[in-house]
């Protein structure tokens, strides 16, 4: 697989983001990440890294460098929060829609 400069500099934040963790001994995550950079970052990188995106089935996800990778429940250990909005339009005009 042909990585991009791009991807390449996203792997060295990632090992660099590693080392961070080991060295200070705390857990580190990124922003959410793309299926490609997931991927990328599985092929380059290896081991094993921990993806989470909130649920099951999640196409974008966070990746956690995890000091402590016994816990009971890894995902909670993520900073992600579900949220729930509710809406109630007044008119036909003032209805949300997806953009």
């Amino acid at each position: 697989m042909l990585i991009s400069d791009e991807e390449r500099i996203l792997c060295r934040h990632i090992t660099d983001l590693i080392n961070q963790a080991e060295r200070q001994y705390v857990n580190k995550f990124t922003s959410f990440l793309t299926l490609r950079e997931q991927d990328v970052l599985r092929r380059e990188i290896g081991g094993s890294l921990t993806f989470y995106g909130g649920f099951e089935g999640s196409e974008r996800k966070v990746l956690g460098v995890l000091v402590d990778k016994y816990s009971d429940n890894l995902n909670k250990m993520f900073p992600i929060k579900l949220i729930s909005l509710s809406y109630k339009a007044f008119n036909e005009k003032d209805k949300l829609t997806h953009r």
